[in-house]
Order: structure tokens, then sequence, then C-alpha cells
């Protein structure tokens, strides 16, 4: 196992990524108050490992070129940074143009990163990765991650070829996932069709 040996190189994750917080809207924005549309990823949008955009929040500002520092790039992992749960995706091509919302966090993994996306989400989103982040969490009644507690979160990396595999590994179980979620859907959508007539009308 790669975590039990003992020569593994490990290191902290701001090492290897950028790592800053999402827009948030409310109070004195950077971008100021006006009527441009910006839109907006939030918490809502991590999905089974993946960031969707399907269904996104919009806010208002001033001058969105302000808002560069928080524009999404595709591969980026977006984590709920607030909550019970904490939870992390990977975003694809659809981010172009969106920021990162509030109550989230962004890690953009260097060029030269030993690991990838794939890998890290998958690995915050195990059960052990959840509790670790938890562990780590500020707050009581709501817990609340901080950039500086992701920055020091020190990680075991797999030598290169591992690593290729691993990512390989985890991308290809986050789309047999989606798969087989997307035919139970079609499947129960089918099986309802077919009964609900029995039902009287509502």
């Amino acid at each position: 196992m790669i975590e039990n040996h003992p020569h593994a190189p490990c290191c902290a994750l701001g090492d290897i990524a950028r790592i800053f917080v999402g827009f948030s809207p409310y109070g004195r924005s950077p971008a100021g108050k006006g009527n441009h549309a910006v839109g907006m990823v939030t918490i809502k949008n991590i999905i089974d490992g993946l960031v969707q955009v399907a269904d996104i929040d919009t806010a208002t500002v001033e001058n969105p070129q302000k808002l560069a520092a928080y524009r999404l790039e595709p591969e980026d992992v977006l984590i709920s940074a607030r909550g019970s749960i904490f939870r992390s995706g990977i975003c694809g091509e659809g981010v172009a143009g969106l920021v990162a919302g509030s109550n989230t966090v962004v890690i953009r993994l260097n060029a030269d990163a030993p690991i990838g996306a794939g890998l890290l989400v998958a690995l915050l989103n195990t059960p052990k990765g959840e509790a670790l982040l938890s562990s780590r969490a500020e707050g009581v009644a709501i817990q609340s991650l901080k950039i500086k507690t992701l920055q020091e979160l020190h990680l075991t990396i797999p030598n290169k070829g591992q690593a290729q595999k691993l990512e390989e590994l985890c991308r290809t179980q986050v789309a047999l996932r989606r798969a087989s979620l997307a035919a139970l859907t079609s499947h129960q959508n089918i099986v309802n069709g077919l009964i609900e007539p029995l039902l009287p009308p509502v």
C-alpha cells in the first residue's frame, strides 16, 4: 500500500497548488454593486465528484473585470467549505466564464503537481478524507474550512506511474457512477410511467 511505504514522499497541498476562497456577493463586494450579471458556482453545484453547471446562481456587480481572481478554470477542484460534510468536485470545460461562489474554496494544482485533479477529488471524497477535513474544520454548529487548513494538509505522493494509474481509475469510477445513476433514473421513469396510470388523478 502506498500510505504504508516508509520511503514514500509526502508534501503539503499548499506546496503543489494555489488555494483561494470563492467570491461572496454579500457585504462589501470587490466588484461593487451594479447591473452586470455574473454566473456563480456554489456548493449545490458539487455533485458526485463533478461541478455541474446546469443550474447556477447569478450575482450582479458593477465591474466584472474585478472578479478575475475568482474565475474558474477546467481541472480546478472546488470544495464546499461550510457545512457538515465537505464534498469536492472537478471542474469541466463548462465553467469557462463562471466564478467560484461563496462558501467554496478552489484548489488549482500547479502544472508540475505530482498528482492530478481526479485523484485529489477522489481522495477528499473518501470517507477517510471527509472525516479528516471535518476533524480539522472550525466551528461547532456550522463547521468551516480555512485556506490554511487545506494548505497544510499533507498527502503521501505515489510515484509517477502509480499516480497516472490512480488518476485514470478515479476518473473512470466517476464516469461509471454517473452512467449507472443515469440508467437507474431512466429505468425508474419507465416503471413509473407504466404503473402510475393505476392511480386516480391527483
